[in-house]
């Protein structure tokens, strides 16, 4: 796995992971995909409570969608894909 330090440059990836996750697992309490709007708020809350943000990828960061663990600390489940 490669680990990386997430930004909001991540965000498209990051929202992909949630909204697979969402229509594919019972892993998020969400039932409708999230919005792309949603990752300022989400980003904000991260950096406010000061959470760390990386992701173990399992696939090149070059993929549109890579598979990933998304580590966030603590407000929000950690996502595994």
């Amino acid at each position: 796995m490669n680990d990386i330090k997430c930004s909001r440059k991540h965000a498209p990836q990051i929202l992909a992971i949630f909204n697979e996750a969402i229509a594919t697992s019972t892993a998020l309490w969400d039932y409708e995909p999230r919005p792309a709007s949603s990752m300022d708020a989400w980003f904000d809350a991260k950096e406010r409570a000061g959470y760390p943000l990386s992701a173990s990828l399992t696939t090149p960061t070059t993929s549109s969608h890579s598979e990933a663990m998304v580590h966030t600390g603590r407000g929000r489940p950690t996502i595994f894909c």
